[in-house]
């Protein structure tokens, strides 16, 4: 269970040179991120353009280029990062 910010970035950051995450920045090539220090709620909305949005949701979590801005996203329940629902234990 993540119980602050630096034990999600720790995490986030372990789960991502697990799965083999370049670092290097696909824009300017540089190395220097900053890690969003909370989830982001991606909201799926209606295909082909619609603008209703629907109650669904993609925890994510975001990296940003220091150096050019570029913006990563990981969806948290790929990389085993979700919060358990209350009262059920880890594995």
């Amino acid at each position: 269970m993540m119980d602050s910010p630096t034990d999600f970035k720790d995490q986030l950051l372990s789960k991502l040179l697990e799965r083999g995450v370049k670092p290097q920045c696909e824009i300017c090539g540089h190395n220097h991120w900053a890690v969003v220090e909370q989830a982001i709620p991606l909201q799926m909305t209606v295909p082909y353009g619609a603008f209703k949005i629907s109650p669904s949701q993609i925890p994510s979590a975001g990296l940003i280029c220091k150096k050019c801005g570029n913006l990563r996203l990981f969806a948290l329940g790929v990389l085993d990062l979700l919060p358990k629902p209350e009262g059920e234990l880890e594995k």
